[in-house]
């Protein structure tokens, strides 16, 4: 009987003991929501702009306005500051006046730094052709852009608009 007594009793100090750890342990692991130093190494790495940059596109030599709709972007913590600031932005395809460019060109590229991913898309209904090829059809076109950038920084829709004339 004595032996049980004691071994209830063992137990019931190992449980408050254990408890108790667990508690510390957990107390102390709030600060784990702060940037740690791997966090603060991709955010060195991010593109270091409020919000998502431009690419730039040329048909002929001739730059073609180009406007962000939607988009998701995280710009790096500054020093004393180590929150980062994320903002996400839904908007809707932009009114774009057409550029008038000539019927077969190139349509070349410069994507922004810290591209993952760069797509271009001729968004106009019928269209089935190389996107980087001007159509030799007339008519107003619309173009769309989805960019995304490293380390989670990051997406962005931009369009533009030509005219074959």
């Amino acid at each position: 009987m004595r032996k049980k007594i004691w071994l209830s009793l063992l137990l019931a100090i190992s449980l408050v003991i254990t408890f108790y750890v667990g508690y510390i342990i957990g107390d102390k692991s709030n600060g784990l929501l702060t940037p740690n130093a791997a966090n603060k190494a991709i955010q060195s790495r991010w593109v270091n702009e409020k919000e998502p940059p431009l690419p730039q596109i040329l048909i002929e030599g001739v730059n073609i306005n180009v406007y962000r709709s939607s988009y998701s972007w995280c710009t790096p913590s500054s020093g004393k500051n180590s929150d980062t600031s994320c903002v996400a932005v839904d908007a809707s395809i932009p009114e774009i006046t057409p550029t008038i460019v000539p019927a077969g060109s190139m349509i070349e590229t410069l994507a922004p730094n810290g591209i993952k991913q760069f797509t271009l898309s001729n968004r106009t209904e019928g269209f089935d052709g190389d996107p980087y090829i001007v159509p030799t059809n007339k008519g107003i076109y619309l173009y769309h852009i989805h960019c995304e950038w490293f380390l989670d920084q990051g997406q962005s829709d931009y369009y533009f608009s030509i005219e074959v004339a």
